[in-house]
């Protein structure tokens, strides 16, 4: 036994040892300004775990005085509480919250004064640990760690316990024994309390009403008790009231409320005051919640008793909660009497004022006329005045701009009868705040003020728009830029020409500054105003300086050129287009005046529900005249001529390709050549790259208009003059596509341009079929069996079969179609590399077959040869179990009969070489037929005859 004592006391020396390096090592660590760090946080923490349930063996020696370096390390705390004003800081590089810490911090010193103290017997010391315990653990939960405050309130309850024993273990000295007693009990009061505020953190309601009934009864004769206990009761009801609880909330604020109210409590200091208004706005809130009458009566008779009874009414909080009453309760009485108190009695500063303004501008739903009193009394009676004494300040000026800026969005937002009545208050308060400072507000203020009556007079038409516009240019705004003033005037231009008032609208012109007048917007309105008053001077001028400026913004320029289009004075429209183009102006050249008119008609195909039609005609016309003026862009130089040319160039090439499916095709014709016009006329000398992508819009053009003039002949019946014209336009063309400049290298070809020229040559197949051209077939049949790296060569065979169909029945020269069967064959060889339906090939065969058959003329045996395919085909697909389809059996059977009766017809001619091949492509053709062997086994039989019969039975 002996030994075990000894080895438990060497493990609690150690363990103080250990405890008092770390609390020396904490102390000189927080002497020294060193922030706790994450893992100093930690180790902390864990000491503080175990240092609640440490039990030491009596009469242990303590290696340091752990009452000093606990009060060291407390105090340390407490300075570091005070630096940061008790706020969490923000956890950085390691770094844990200062109010995190020093709850772990002022935990750590009380458990080593504990330590010191578990071996002194004085009442002074355990009532000294008492108070800290407590402080300690009401720092702990108001800084969420209920844990810990509930382990100190532990530790608190044994030095409670210990006081009110009948037989206390420490004994009072008859000196004071009353007032030390007093205390006790205080201190056991502040436990239950804290034990409350705790239950209610931790959600125990039932544990809270407890502990409040063991004191209720005595705070009633304590002032400071009451005050501590109305604290703890408002943290208590914020604290249930952040878990949705708010009318377990109200209960508690009742109670807080209840205990300021007492009459022990009613003489305290400032601190007093404003807990009862935090209090009483807190239970205000929450009763207002419930929107109900006994609720507002409750929440009135409170701040009526904050008023009447404290004196409290003028304090800005308190009227704040007035108002918030009045306005729930739609007094508008009351609401006219609290702003104007607020603006009466409440001392200026910043926060204040921006009270005041928050209050005043909420209550403009409710009573709008004195939100609008309450501002001009601000304003006239409070601000003003001081203006014109010693007391200016610049805070002052900004506090004037921020009430006008405030009543300027009151008169803006409300709905009056009419517009005269806001603009007149407005006025009036401009007039006084002109007059009192005798200059304008700032630009900031400025820029706020006039922009919300700017969009004020959005909203309005006519002449309301005048009057808010003529607001907009009072003196107190002369600090206003000169953007802002050229909006304004130009917006007055536009309203008076809309109300038909010529002279407001020229008066406003000239009232503009000189380098506003000048703008292009603005040039563009007095162009308006001059068309309107037939003044042709004025007008000239706007386009002389407009052409000048059309290089920057030529927008303003193409709007006049409308303006004048569009107006019923026709002599001043005519004027303006010569002008713009017969005659244009110096230093403005035709190019760019066709150019502005170019781009006002793109323009205008952009626009929503503008039939492109309507447009096409006047635009193509702008672009043929350039088309035939290209020689004018020369005269700047070969820089100028090249922009030029591209611009053009771009332009007519992008509208091409954007519009070709929209507008009529006739359209789509004309721009593609005038943009091949405009691309042929590119200068050469851009390198290679650009060269080609040249030659490849040209071609493009060409496919455009061939694609176009075909529509156009297909719209028409075949054989007359009109289809006729089309074909052969498509045919010139296919020959400019073909042309030896525009001629593209094979190893050079993409599928795009490919397929391009496929659809080409397609149109040109059915312009000869249209115009009976029989004798250039044989050379645009050549030309397709020259084309290679095609993708749909199947699209091309129905018009070869429709050419040889026609040609035939109306008996074109035979040398024309001779190479319809190659190019077939050529078609059914590519279209069944890229692997495409079996069963249309198969009938092509059959076709082919057919036409080399009545043709009578078999070139190199390319019969023979679609034999063999048809043999590939056949063995290819023959096997089911792949999902492909089968080689077709009605065709397969067709072809093998045809090839053996080709056979037996030589045979009959004595061709016996010749006939041999086609006698094993028939048999072999037959193998693959699907009919278990039959045709093969007949044609084999029919063979052997045929050879018996011949006496060739030997030799096969």
């Amino acid at each position: 036994m002996a030994t075990l004592n000894s080895v438990k006391r060497d493990a609690a020396i150690k363990h103080l040892q250990s405890e008092a390096d770390f609390a020396t090592a904490i102390c000189k660590s927080l002497k020294d300004g060193q922030i706790i760090t994450t893992n100093i946080y930690a180790e902390l923490k864990s000491r503080v775990q175990q240092l609640w349930t440490l039990s030491l063996p009596p009469q242990i020696i303590r290696p340091i005085d752990f009452d000093h370096i606990g009060t060291s390390i407390w105090n340390h705390a407490t300075n570091l509480i005070r630096a940061t004003g008790s706020s969490d800081g923000v956890v950085q590089d390691g770094q844990d919250s200062v109010a995190r810490s020093c709850v772990l911090l002022r935990a750590y010193a009380y458990l080593l004064l504990d330590l010191a103290t578990e071996t002194v017997s004085s009442d002074s010391q355990h009532l000294r640990l008492f108070k800290i315990g407590l402080k300690t653990a009401r720092y702990c939960l108001a800084h969420g760690s209920p844990e810990i405050a509930m382990h100190l309130l532990e530790k608190c309850s044994i030095y409670a316990t210990r006081f009110e024993d009948a037989q206390p273990a420490v004994n009072f000295a008859d000196d004071g024994a009353s007032d030390r007693r007093n205390e006790v009990n205080d201190l056991a009061t502040e436990l239950w309390l804290l034990r409350m505020l705790h239950s209610c953190k931790v959600m125990r309601p039932d544990l809270a009403e407890h502990f409040f009934a063991k004191v209720s009864a005595s705070l009633s004769t304590s002032a400071t008790l009451s005050y501590m206990a109305a604290e703890i009761c408002y943290d208590a009801s914020r604290s249930i009231t952040k878990h949705g609880r708010s009318r377990d909330g109200s209960r508690w604020l009742e109670r807080a409320f209840s205990l300021l109210d007492s009459d022990c409590i009613a003489d305290l200091d400032r601190d007093t005051e404003d807990l009862r208004i935090s209090v009483a706005v807190a239970l205000v809130g929450v009763l207002l919640e419930d929107s109900d009458a006994d609720s507002i009566n409750r929440a009135r008779q409170a701040t009526d008793s904050l008023s009447s009874k404290y004196r409290l009414g003028d304090r800005l909080t308190v009227l704040r909660m007035h108002l918030t009453i009045a306005l729930k309760q739609g007094d508008e009485d009351a609401i006219h009497h609290i702003l104007h108190r607020a603006v009466s009695v409440t001392l200026l500063t910043d926060i204040t004022f921006d009270i005041i303004l928050r209050l005043i501008y909420g209550a403009r739903k409710a009573h709008v006329q004195a939100c609008l009193s309450s501002l001009d009394q601000l304003i006239q009676n409070r601000l003003l005045p001081d203006l014109t004494t010693a007391m200016e300040t610049d805070e002052l000026h900004t506090w004037l701009e921020k009430a006008a800026v405030t009543y300027t969005s009151v008169c803006t937002a409300t709905a009056f009868t009419s517009v005269g009545e806001p603009v007149a208050m407005l006025t009036g308060l401009f007039d006084a705040i002109v007059h009192a400072t005798q200059s304008p507000v700032s630009a900031k203020a400025t820029h706020t003020i006039q922009t919300l009556i700017w969009n004020a007079s959005s909203k309005s038409t006519g002449e309301d728009t005048k009057s808010w516009l003529q607001l907009l240019r009072h003196p107190l705004f002369d600090s206003a830029g000169v953007v802002n003033k050229a909006r304004i005037g130009r917006k007055a231009i536009n309203t008076a020409l809309d109300c038909h008032d010529l002279d407001s609208a020229r008066a406003a012109y000239f009232q503009m500054p000189e380098t506003a007048r000048d703008e292009s917007a603005t040039r563009y309105l007095a162009f308006k105003l001059a068309l309107s008053m037939n003044d042709r001077q004025m007008a000239r001028d706007c386009l002389d300086i407009l052409m000048k400026q059309s290089s920057k913004d030529p927008k303003y320029l193409y709007a006049c050129v409308l303006e004048a289009q569009t107006s019923n004075n026709r002599a001043m429209a005519v004027a303006a287009f010569q002008r713009l183009i017969v005659q244009p102006p110096q230093g403005v050249h035709l190019p760019a005046l066709l150019r502005c008119t170019a781009r006002l008609h793109i323009g205008e195909l952009d626009q929503p529900n503008t039939p492109p039609d309507k447009v096409m005609h006047e635009l193509l016309r702008v672009f043929d005249i350039a088309a035939d003026n290209v020689k004018s862009f020369r005269q700047p130089g070969d820089d100028q001529y090249r922009a030029e040319m591209q611009w053009w160039s771009k332009n007519t090439y992008n509208l091409a390709l954007r519009l070709c499916s929209e507008v009529h095709p006739e359209y789509v014709v004309r721009l593609a050549r005038i943009c091949a016009r405009f691309l042929s006329g590119l200068p050469k000398d851009d390198g290679k790259v650009h060269q080609d992508d040249i030659l490849d819009r040209r071609r493009i053009c060409h496919f455009l208009a061939a694609t176009a003039l075909t529509v156009l002949g297909r719209s028409y019946d075949d054989g007359t003059e009109q289809s006729l014209q089309y074909y052969t336009e498509i045919r010139k063309e296919v020959q400019a596509y073909t042309a030896r400049e525009l001629a593209k290298p094979e190893n050079q070809s993409d599928p795009s341009t490919s397929a391009r020229t496929l659809e080409l040559y397609k149109f040109d197949l059915e312009a000869i079929l249209k115009l009976q051209q029989w004798d250039t077939l044989k050379s645009a049949l050549e030309r397709c069996l020259q084309l290679d790296n095609i993708d749909r060569w199947d699209t091309l065979v129905d018009i070869v079969l429709i050419i040889h169909e026609r040609a035939s029945a109306l008996k074109a020269p035979s040398s024309s179609t001779t190479d319809i069967p190659a190019l077939l064959s050529k078609i059914i060889n590519e279209v069944w590399r890229q692997d495409r339906e079996v069963t249309k090939l198969a009938r092509w065969i059959r076709v082919t077959f057919r036409i080399i058959s009545t043709g009578g003329e078999d070139d190199g045996g390319l019969s023979l040869k679609l034999v063999d395919q048809a043999i590939r085909m056949a063995k290819t697909r023959q096997n089911r179990q792949t999902g492909r389809e089968r080689y077709p059996e009605e065709e397969l059977q067709w072809l093998a009969t045809t090839t053996f009766n080709r056979a037996v017809d030589l045979l009959a001619q004595d061709e016996r070489k010749e006939a041999e091949g086609w006698v094993n492509g028939a048999l072999e053709l037959a193998r693959y037929a699907d009919d278990g062997g039959l045709l093969h086994k007949h044609l084999t039989r029919n063979r052997d005859e045929a050879m018996k019969r011949l006496g060739m039975r030997g030799g096969a």
